[in-house]
């Protein structure tokens, strides 16, 4: 899938941060896009930079965690495209806090949006995927912290093991079908957006979710920008690869606990999130 243009690209939490620098990217590539986000405001605020000439740009205000909203979503992609190209299972959200302090809505919210926004994804794309003719991939974005974890952000990392254990099932599923759908499996590291950042709350706010949130937004502010990583990511695409590392250098937290499993030694402790 070197060469999209006039492909379809389905896009969820397109509306900022890394959604957003792939619709960037697959509007400058020629392509077609679906833009979903929760933020219907923001998304509509998005759509005139990134219509072409020639090319077709529909949004939907879309909760991921709300199944019925994603059987909308493939159902105005069928009617109105014919096909899915691309489908980036995009949207997330990332609470911070130490495990203790973390109340079970937190943990609801998380799946719901995280992993069940990506299972609601696959249930209501996959089918036409399978049945159309045209290229189809599957893209879920996971995270380094699916691959290792680190203090502060329990949450977010079991969402995101779970995102790249479903993806490795779904791809083998596929194979085992012989299905010509492809998948693959975003891991960042830190990326310059402001996941994490804002959020509403109810009440006082634990102390360690203040500092969490202050040490993410200073370790993001360094991180790669969104732009950077979408361009990396249809690079990936076009090789046709399943893990797709936009930053391979922040894999050596996953170095250390495989090291960790084959030793039978206990985990070694990152304190990459410590607020200082």
């Amino acid at each position: 899938m070197s060469d999209v243009r006039g492909q379809l690209a389905v896009i969820t939490g397109a509306a900022s941060g890394i959604g957003l620098a792939l619709a960037v990217e697959a509007s400058r590539r020629g392509m077609n896009l679906l833009l979903a986000d929760f933020n219907d405001t923001a998304l509509q605020a998005v759509v005139s930079s990134l219509a072409r000439p020639g090319q077709q740009v529909r949004t939907c205000p879309v909760d991921v965690s709300n199944e019925e909203n994603m059987q909308l979503l493939a159902k105005i992609a069928e009617e109105e495209f014919a096909e899915v190209n691309l489908l980036f299972n995009n949207a997330g959200i990332c609470p911070m806090g130490m495990t203790w302090d973390m109340k079970g809505d937190d943990w609801r919210r998380t799946l719901d949006v995280n992993l069940m926004g990506v299972v609601n994804g696959i249930n209501a794309f996959l089918p036409m995927m399978m049945k159309q003719k045209g290229p189809a991939r599957i893209v879920n974005t996971g995270s380094i912290a699916g691959l290792s974890s680190n203090p502060g952000g329990i949450i977010y990392g079991v969402s995101k093991h779970a995102v790249v254990a479903l993806s490795e099932g779904l791809y083998m599923d596929l194979q085992a079908a012989q299905s010509t759908v492809a998948v693959s499996v975003v891991c960042p590291g830190f990326v310059n957006t402001n996941l994490g950042i804002s959020s509403a709350d109810k009440g006082d706010i634990p102390e360690s979710v203040q500092q969490g949130r202050e040490a993410l937004k200073k370790t993001l502010a360094q991180g790669l920008s969104p732009e950077e990583l979408a361009e990396r990511v249809f690079s990936a695409i076009g090789d046709q690869q399943f893990w797709i590392f936009p930053q391979p250098e922040a894999l050596g937290g996953f170095d250390l606990r495989v090291r960790s499993i084959q030793g039978r030694t206990a985990p070694e402790y990152i304190p990459l999130l410590d607020a200082q």
